[in-house]
């Protein structure tokens, strides 16, 4: 079987299943098995475990049941799905509209599109809404 940690607790739960496949160990002929399985939308994004359980028993996460086979732990990154196309870059606010060198500000970004991967924020000043220039 196959587990991967999505809620990135430390366990790989029963409903942490991903792939349950009876292969014949006994052919001399190497097999690749591959399987399609949807990712619950609580998933935690970043790197967590998968546990791939090879085994002559029906057997937990751990392997207890088991009396042969491996265990073996590879680390995946979640991800939220590439983007595709424009996302929503939000709405900027700040605590003060006059700005002045050496004086702290706080800016904030809400409404933007924060569940798609692989996207670039780029920050910008114009003082006429026509020209615009990044801020470094």
């Amino acid at each position: 079987g196959v587990f991967i940690d999505f809620d990135r607790n430390g366990t790989f739960d029963a409903g942490e299943r991903v792939m349950t496949r009876t292969i014949n160990g006994g052919s001399i002929v190497p097999s690749t098995e591959s399987d399609t399985f949807s990712v619950p939308a609580t998933a935690k994004i970043g790197l967590t475990g998968m546990r791939v359980v090879l085994s002559n028993a029906n057997v937990d996460s751990c392997g207890n049941g088991m009396s042969q086979g491996e265990v073996e732990d590879y680390l995946v990154d979640m991800r939220y799905e590439p983007c595709s196309g424009p996302v929503s870059a939000g709405t900027l606010g700040s605590t003060s509209t006059m700005l002045c060198s050496g004086y702290d500000y706080i800016t904030n970004n809400t409404g933007y599109d924060s569940t798609k991967s692989e996207t670039v924020k780029s920050w910008m000043v114009s003082g006429d809404n026509i020209v615009w220039s990044p801020i470094a």
